[in-house]
């Protein structure tokens, strides 16, 4: 079994207009508790039904992975920029490099949520 620690919980802080349709990609920090539900991170939106649903409600993304973009990109990768609800640590991930150099983007990893009676 894997375990990660969560080093920020992001929601939805701007809508930004989009090329085809606004987006809610814009995340941030928050503080303090975050309900999540089988809908997602209470305070989030997405704007496409790609996106949402129950079978992908909470995309988490892994800090070494933005690490390693940062030092690539020469530039700070804040939590929430590649539009992640979780930014997790520690956590066995699935990146690895391509033949081209580059790295594939970590994949959203699926969890279970309680049920509310």
């Amino acid at each position: 079994m894997c375990s990660a620690h969560i080093v920020t919980v992001n929601v939805e802080y701007q809508i930004r207009p989009g090329y085809f349709q606004d987006t809610a990609i814009d995340k941030r920090p928050v503080d303090g508790p975050v309900e999540v539900t089988s809908l997602g991170v209470c305070g989030d939106q997405q704007l496409s039904r790609a996106h949402g649903g129950l079978d992908k409600a909470v995309y988490a993304y892994a800090a070494e992975d933005a690490e390693w973009w940062a030092s690539e990109l020469g530039r700070d990768i804040p939590p929430g920029m590649f539009g992640e609800n979780l930014r997790r640590l520690d956590w066995m991930s699935p990146v690895h490099s391509s033949a081209s150099g580059g790295r594939s983007v970590t994949r959203g990893s699926r969890c279970g949520c309680p049920e509310r009676p």
